[in-house]
């Protein structure tokens, strides 16, 4: 007598079949970045190839500037993304990709040269970066993820008798456009020390719609310095 044992497997999550590639660089060069972290997210699915309404849910909250911090994604949202490291030659890949609207970042925590993460479709270092779609079967190559070096600004306030001003704070606003119209947005903010000596560090890369001052605060007065352009360090 033989017994018949029948097991039925839960279907499994088909697997994808596009990849993208690309290269980590510094802004406005070809500077390869090295060991970038670089994270793919699926922020959308299509009909073929569906998300679970409560990872749809999530990216939405988290793409309107919310949602918790955290070295790894919630359970909810670990099977939508992948991590890459970018090689000697800031290239990454992915393969095996679900078709639908993706997200692309690249960081780096290495020691060394600070950069500004960097998302794929963005217009600066401080702008958002886009959702892209990957049809079933596409290659996406030569994608490119630029990451900016902070600039930083040192100086000395001094007051009308040329005496150094201590205990100064000191605002950097960044100027961006939105709808149309330009809206301040604080940088940094410090103070000056006993010396009169301040250091405003992390600074964004300016642009012909970037500018940054300052403005002085004291019990003394208040003093507004013009618009100073950053530049790349």
């Amino acid at each position: 007598m033989s017994l018949a044992l029948v097991v039925q497997l839960a279907p499994s999550s088909p697997q994808g079949t596009a990849s993208i590639e690309g290269v980590v660089v510094k802004l406005g060069t070809t500077d390869a970045v090295v060991d970038a972290d670089v994270e793919l997210s699926r922020v959308e699915g299509v009909a073929e190839a569906p998300m679970a309404d409560a990872a749809t849910a999530f990216f939405k909250t988290v793409l309107d500037g919310f949602g918790p911090s955290g070295a790894f994604p919630p359970a909810v949202i670990a099977n939508e993304v992948q991590y890459a490291k970018s090689d000697a030659s800031g290239r990454f890949l992915f393969r095996n990709l679900k078709p639908g609207k993706y997200r692309l970042v690249a960081a780096r925590s290495a020691i060394g040269t600070p950069l500004y993460p960097a998302e794929y479709g963005q217009h600066d270092p401080r702008s958002r970066g886009l959702n892209f779609p990957v049809r079933t079967g596409e290659s996406l190559r030569d994608l490119r993820l630029e990451m900016a070096t902070p600039s930083v600004i040192t100086g000395t306030v001094l007051d009308y008798d040329v005496e150094p001003m201590g205990h100064v704070g000191m605002l950097a606003l960044i100027v961006q456009y939105r709808n149309g119209r330009s809206v301040p947005n604080v940088e940094q903010v410090t103070y000056t020390d006993e010396r009169g000596q301040y250091r405003l560090p992390w600074l964004s890369p300016g642009s012909i719609t970037w500018q940054l001052w300052f403005r002085i605060l004291s019990a003394r007065r208040c003093r507004k310095i013009p618009h100073l352009p950053v530049a790349v360090a």
